[in-house]
This record gives C-alpha cells, structure tokens and sequence, in this order.
C-alpha cells in the first residue's frame, strides 16, 4: 500500500502556514499597541481580521482533506 499526495490538501496547509506567521506577526502588533487609534493602527487590525478570516477557510479545507473526514 502506497500513501499518495492529496495535493489540495497539501495547498492548504502551505496556505496556513503562511497564513498563521503573519497572525502572528501582525497580532502581536496589534495587541500590544498602547497608544491612539490612528489610521496606521485601524489598517493592522483590519489586516489581522482579514487574515484570521483566511486561516479559518484554510482550516475548513484542511479538515475536509483530511481522509478519515471523507
């Protein structure tokens, strides 16, 4: 018996995995950021939403790849 590649689900990891370093990195901006809500600070919290958003539709591929899920 051979494991084959499932290529999508493969994409979707890479997806989140690149997906979760700019949480990361944009996240730990944004929640330690002290100071007013500036236009700079309102641009990085609605690119960390947007990217939360995206890492959950990578989660969602990701768990229907899953085989046992199928």
């Amino acid at each position: 018996m051979s494991i084959n590649p499932n290529r999508e689900g493969l994409k979707a990891l890479s997806n989140f995995s690149i997906d979760s370093q700019f949480v990361s990195r944009i996240g730990n901006q944004v929640f330690n950021y002290q100071g007013e809500v500036t236009p700079e600070f309102q641009n990085a919290c609605a690119e960390l939403l947007k990217i939360v958003l995206d890492s959950k539709t990578d989660l969602d591929q990701i768990i229907a790849e899953i085989p046992v899920n199928k």
